[in-house]
């Protein structure tokens, strides 16, 4: 497998992978469920933005650079879709 195909494939997995977790967290106690989603969020952003620079070092700093803000791009629609599907609430209480 190329850098790029490797690449392609780890970064939908770890979209499933933060996709599937959103029907877990959900489950959490009031408070903990949004924390917990926000920091799976950051995390496996930030791993997306790394994905191209450790996986696909063949190619320009350009190329890396469009893979990384794609990955980003792609992360970040996976998380509010999973915020959405799941249904995480925002605010469980008021008071």
């Amino acid at each position: 497998m190329n850098g790029g195909a490797r690449l392609g494939t780890t970064a939908a997995a770890l979209c499933a992978a933060m996709f599937g977790a959103a029907f877990l967290i959900k489950r959490l106690p009031c408070g903990q469920d949004l924390e917990t989603w926000l920091a799976l969020g950051l995390v496996v952003c930030l791993l997306l933005i790394a994905l191209p620079w450790l996986l696909n070092r063949g190619a320009s700093a350009l190329i890396r650079t469009g893979y990384s803000a794609a990955a980003l791009v792609a992360g970040i629609a996976t998380w509010v879709a999973g915020f959405h599907f799941a249904s995480i609430p925002l605010l469980c209480r008021l008071f």
